[in-house]
């Protein structure tokens, strides 16, 4: 019958909680940033249609937009000149725009395509054991471990337009107190290797920056991070946009894919509200995001848990490590006064903390190790680890390796 009245739309901002997944997760995105933004001292701006974070950050990553209602054509333009009014004339490079709907060409005003990864969802219940051998992750407290997750971050994704690693480039220490959000590192045999965080709102879990550094992975770090970020709230079901290459380990977790996302990167007007023009290398204009070509992704769309090949960053060695132990539940500890993530905790590793203005200890200090001539990850014998940590590898077994 047909009717007058304004119906529910199941979209936006005033929608019930509940009513539908791809309402609970675009509101929830849109909460998690302004929520860290606030946290890091950034500018944010909300109304209808969209809500909008600008650390004035070198990498779209910390400059995001969540659209979070549909809008028909007929309105994108003006949609995309309150976005431009927003972020021009202020420092920093382009900004991320996450549409969980298909939007027009927006080519012609000043955005570049980035991508159409795919939306996840995991109901709640029991989520796989992930064994991985020498890992352990830890919930982020103090500056030490903030700039711990920075620098894997950084160098995980990777994020070249952060590089070379700054402290406090996105998660300084009075960050952490951000409303719902929590954050771990994985160190594998004490070195900062992989990097999760989580935002628990009111429907669901947002698990975010899952990043793994390409020295280290293939070996199942990623999915265990993801595993102990899954669990932030064990009662709720949990959410992520995944990557195509990192999908199957999603769903090797339970995920399933529910819908695709549209990714554009805005490019940054000045105070005359002009577009400078990329650089022969890509870069915020026109041309390319942060030092891309103007059709490359994002690292965090073209990587993830499961690719590899990306150059290796200083601090990492350039072989993929594991241990000569048997493969055990990574051990997990949380933060001073959160509680438990996992049911079995484990005695933690010894591990050289980072003192220097760098970054994580580097590997280039160890003894080189021993290499297998077996397909998977490269074996390292007891001789090849620091005497510390020589005395917890106690068996010679060849680990499984836990991403097969």
């Amino acid at each position: 019958m047909e009717t007058d009245e304004d119906l529910e739309t199941g979209y936006g901002p005033a929608a019930a909680a509940g009513d539908n997944l791809c309402n609970d997760y675009v509101q929830g995105l849109a909460a998690a940033f302004t929520s860290l933004a606030r946290a890091r001292g950034d500018r944010d701006h909300s109304d209808d249609a969209l809500a909008m974070v600008d650390a004035g950050s070198p990498s779209p990553f910390g400059n995001v937009v969540a659209v979070t209602r549909p809008i028909d054509a007929a309105g994108w333009p003006s949609l995309a000149e309150t976005m431009h009014a927003f972020y021009s004339g202020r420092p920093g490079g382009a900004f991320l725009v996450f549409s969980a709907w298909p939007t027009p060409d927006l080519a012609g005003l000043d955005f570049g395509r980035i991508g159409h990864p795919p939306l996840m969802f995991r109901p709640p219940g029991p989520i796989p054991a992930v064994n991985v051998a020498g890992l352990e992750i830890e919930e982020v407290a103090g500056r030490q471990m903030a700039r711990d997750w920075e620098y894997t971050l950084v160098h995980g994704f990777p994020e070249p337009a952060l590089q070379p690693f700054r402290e406090g480039c996105f998660l300084p220490e009075h960050a952490l107190g951000a409303a719902g959000w929590r954050h771990w590192v994985g160190y594998l045999y004490g070195e900062p290797a992989g990097t999760a965080s989580a935002y628990v709102g009111r429907h669901h879990v947002d698990v975010e920056f899952i990043a793994t550094m390409p020295a280290a992975r293939r070996a199942g770090i990623g999915r265990a991070l993801t595993a102990v970020a899954t669990r932030a709230a064990p009662q709720l079901p949990a959410m992520l946009i995944s990557s195509d290459l990192g999908r199957r380990v999603y769903q090797r977790l339970g995920y399933m894919p529910l819908l695709r996302f549209t990714l554009w990167a805005g490019h940054r007007r000045d105070a005359r509200g002009l577009t400078p023009q990329p650089s022969p290398q890509g870069g915020p204009g026109r041309g390319g995001v942060a030092g891309r070509g103007p059709s490359a992704p994002l690292g965090r769309w073209r990587t993830g848990p499961s690719a590899a090949g990306a150059a290796v960053p200083p601090g990492m060695a350039s072989q993929r490590v594991t241990s000569s132990r048997p493969a055990r539940q990574a051990s997990i500890r949380p933060a001073a006064g959160a509680g438990t993530t996992a049911a079995r905790i484990l005695p933690p590793l010894r591990r050289a903390r980072s003192t220097g203005a760098r970054g994580p200890v580097p590997r280039s200090s160890m003894p080189a190790p021993t290499t297998s001539q077996k397909r998977g990850p490269v074996q390292v014998s007891a001789a090849g680890l620091p005497a510390e940590r020589t005395r917890t590898a106690t068996d010679t077994q060849a680990p499984r390796d836990p991403s097969r």
